[in-house]
């Protein structure tokens, strides 16, 4: 029996001399003294193997062998295939992944060489203050961390504080070359506090902290009042605004506005309008702006001087534009000759500009060569064919000079000279009586005086300084009523009117979107005034 037995185990040996015959005695060998076997060797140290089993009294190699396959033998088909088919998934796996690394690296590659070329390039790229992407340097990004505070949640956003009040700037470099293009620059802000707002230096949004909410109009606007006037006026009587350009002139005519886009224009129709010449009877020296009401026609005569005290050409270019913002004339008074700074008036020159017009209001202005260091040049006997005239913001006379303003609400009039002997009084006279000294310790000092709501007549006794105001007329029956002053710079107007679908006031969101152009390596500044006053929640960039 045992010499059977012992032919059995060869005979089960005799199928052992495969594959996994040698794998079980290798490892079996590995493990009992630490040393790897091939299979070249498996034969070699066989009888050293069954010698070591023997002395350390172990099983013999045959009989782990055995037992083994009876563990495994059911296992054997499964076994032999499958990790076949893992090892033909994992090839697959690899070779994609290599196939993909390829393609990218050729991808990056075209896109440098032919950017125009590739139909699926990236044209959206974001800074969002919930990515960490937003600390470092990608495609787009922000060039100074420094000014952001932590992480916050606003309302289940997350946003990033702005806790700095220096300019930083959104950097956009493709890691690909592009073509010159268009682009939609997209800010998606929390107003925590007020401030004003400047992107590319160019305010966005105003500080609204001296302004009071009177007016949500149907067109899709918010109109603000300044407090200053807010104490002084009846809201009670201002009608609803289905039109924001129309609640303005309606309830306040004339007044000063900041806007934030563009308001429907309006042309009045002005009942008390006459045909006749109005003469502005004083001398005016640079820059001049003037308001007229004309039918039909528009005609206006004017003498022009040079003062020829300074180097360079003394001309003055005429503009003339309708209540749309339309230009329709321009024109050029032209120097007498005399550009040397001879210190002697020049001749007169006598000039007209005749237009046939639509009834409606239309801006005049004189603007001076802006090449010379101070005005030069002086305009006179100013006449139109209209008795509706007005005389607007800042304006320079240098000879006595009579006329006439009103005040919806209180306002500030100012003057100031510099030339020595010209120290005058200035007499006010209508709702309130005032005689204003401007002795000799106001030379090159600016004198305001605040005006109470009325209807006010002001004389200047010599002229030759200027006049700081909103509007004034000739006289009382020039005045009228203008439409609402847009001004594109920010300088604490009466009113300002904020687009209710940028700005959601209730929950001081503010959305804003501007058309940009792209040409990589592109620098967006962006600033707010105040510190901590604005929260980021994403910038968007949209290539076009």
């Amino acid at each position: 029996m045992p010499e059977e037995k012992k032919e059995e185990n060869k005979k089960g040996n005799g199928k052992s001399n495969g594959a996994k015959k040698d794998i079980s005695y290798t490892e079996y060998y590995r493990i009992k003294t630490g040393i790897e076997l091939s299979r070249q060797q498996l034969k070699k140290h066989l009888e050293e193997l069954e010698q070591l089993a023997k002395k350390k009294g172990l099983p013999l190699p045959e009989e782990v062998l055995k037992q083994q396959a009876g563990n495994t033998e059911d296992k054997t088909e499964n076994s032999s295939s499958k990790p076949r088919k893992q090892k033909t998934i994992e090839r697959a796996i690899i070779a994609l992944i290599f196939i993909l690394a390829l393609g990218a690296i050729a991808y990056i590659s075209l896109a440098s060489l032919y950017p125009g070329w590739l139909p699926f390039g990236t044209t959206g790229y974001s800074i969002m203050a919930g990515d960490s992407k937003i600390l470092q340097i990608s495609e787009f990004y922000i060039d100074d961390t420094s000014v952001l505070g932590d992480k916050q949640t606003y309302q289940a956003m997350t946003i990033r504080p702005i806790t700095s009040s220096k300019k930083f700037n959104f950097i956009f470099k493709p890691a690909r070359t592009i073509e010159a293009t268009n682009g939609t620059l997209q800010l998606n802000l929390v107003i925590l506090n007020n401030s004003n707002i400047y992107l590319n230096d160019e305010l966005i949004f105003p500080n609204l902290n001296n302004y009071e909410l009177i007016q949500e109009t149907n067109d899709g606007y918010n109109i603000y009042i300044i407090k200053d006037i807010l104490n002084y006026t009846n809201l009670d009587n201002s009608g609803e605004g289905n039109i924001a350009s129309e609640f303005l002139y309606n309830n306040f005519p004339s007044s000063s506005v900041w806007s934030m886009s563009e308001l429907e224009a309006i042309n009045p129709i002005i009942t008390n309008y006459k045909p006749t010449e109005t003469l502005i009877n004083t001398t005016f020296r640079g820059d001049l702006h003037f308001a007229a009401y004309a039918k039909d026609n528009l005609n206006i005569k004017m003498t022009k001087q040079d003062l020829n005290s300074y180097l360079g050409a003394d001309e003055y270019t005429v503009n003339i534009t309708n209540y749309r913002g339309e230009a329709i004339y321009t024109g050029l008074l032209q120097d007498d000759g005399i550009k040397e700074g001879e210190q002697k008036r020049g001749e007169e020159q006598n000039f007209e500009v005749n237009k046939e017009v639509e009834e409606g209001v239309y801006y005049i202005d004189f603007i001076i060569d802006k090449n010379n260091q101070y005005p030069d040049v002086s305009v006179k006997n100013i006449k139109f064919n209209t008795n509706k005239i007005m005389i607007l913001g800042t304006n320079l006379p240098i000879e006595h000079f009579d006329f006439y303003t009103e005040a919806d609400s209180s306002k500030v009039i100012g003057f100031n000279y510099w030339h020595t002997g010209k120290n005058q009084l200035i007499t006010i006279s209508g709702t309130e009586n005032i005689i204003i000294d401007l002795n000799e310790g106001w030379i090159s000092k600016t004198y305001g005086h605040n005006l109470t709501a009325g209807e006010y007549d002001i004389s200047l006794e010599k002229g030759d300084l200027w006049v700081y105001s909103d509007i004034v007329s000739p006289s009382k029956d020039s005045w009228f009523n203008l439409p609402p002053r847009i001004n594109e710079k920010f300088n604490n107007q009466d009113f300002l009117v904020i687009d209710a679908y940028t700005y959601d006031h209730y929950n001081r969101i503010f959305y804003y979107e501007e058309d940009v152009n792209i040409n990589g390596g592109d620098k967006f500044s962006f600033r707010a005034l105040e510190e901590g006053a604005v929260g980021i929640e994403s910038i968007n960039l949209e290539l076009k």
